[in-house]
């Protein structure tokens, strides 16, 4: 039984470091290559969130008028419908803080993975 056990063992081998450098690195980039893809899809949907909120803030801007006492004769229905363009451009600025939050922890979170695996990712041009 012994003996069978040790013949095991000889036929027992390692991958070469070039085969495990190549997992490492393999690993390592598909978490980069998630980041990325958050980051860039974050930063997507910022740009389309910001171009929404500034069309609703001219679009309130023209209900409110610029006359001085244009807030005087609003009639109701454009009272409501200035609530409701306030209520909505609040919810786009607390949505892009958010955003803005989210893609600084991701690209932070990329600088850590770099940082950490700094061996594995100066194998990558080789």
């Amino acid at each position: 039984m012994l003996a069978r056990d040790f013949g095991n063992m000889a036929r027992f081998r390692t991958r070469s470091e070039g085969s495990d450098r190549y997992a490492d690195l393999t690993k390592v980039m598909q978490v980069v290559g998630a980041i990325d893809a958050v980051v860039s899809a974050s930063r997507s949907e910022r740009e389309g969130l910001c171009r929404r909120v500034t069309d609703a803030l001219a679009s309130a801007a023209l209900l409110a008028g610029n006359g001085i006492d244009e807030y005087i004769e609003r009639d109701v229905a454009d009272t409501r419908r200035l609530r409701e363009y306030e209520a909505e451009i609040a919810s786009g600025q607390r949505r892009l803080d958010r955003l803005d939050d989210a893609i600084a922890q991701f690209e932070w979170l990329k600088s850590e993975l770099t940082a950490r695996f700094p061996s594995v990712l100066s194998t990558q041009g080789h």
